[in-house]
């Protein structure tokens, strides 16, 4: 590969900033021609070489793995991810992934779609239409 394909294109890092992590990827390769493993290690580096200095505020990129467990409807998990990727403390990582969520409107509405499939009380709500069903069989099968 070529030194050019080695640099993160301007409209990747931009994307990346806003805390679009898969549309910086995508831009990467489409400019690079770079593998999905590769352009995404060019997005993280290319960010922890723009991030602010330790001690500074948190930067506004949003990890892979806390955008993934977003769009699974885990909030829990992101913080997490976000807090361990980053190196910041609960309060920081849990506004960081609210700020993230209040200024993605895609992604809200993506997270809160997953949150209701996997609500405890959808699977509790089958259980409870699978007894009934169950108890209907068994009072008029004759």
């Amino acid at each position: 590969m070529t030194e050019q394909s080695h640099r993160l294109p301007p409209v990747a890092l931009d994307a990346a900033k806003k805390g679009n992590l898969v549309e910086a990827i995508r831009l990467t390769r489409m400019e690079t021609g770079l593998g999905l493993a590769e352009a995404r290690a060019l997005v993280e580096s290319g960010l922890a070489s723009d991030a602010p200095a330790v001690g500074s505020a948190v930067s506004d990129a949003m990890p892979i793995e806390a955008v993934n467990a977003l769009r699974n409807g885990r909030l829990i998990e992101a913080v997490r991810h976000y807090r361990e990727l980053r190196r910041v403390g609960l309060k920081d990582a849990k506004q960081a992934v609210e700020q993230y969520l209040a200024g993605n409107p895609l992604m809200q509405r993506q997270f809160r779609e997953a949150a209701r499939r996997n609500s405890p009380m959808a699977g509790i709500f089958w259980l409870v239409v699978m007894v009934c069903l169950v108890a209907a069989y068994l009072v008029f099968r004759d």
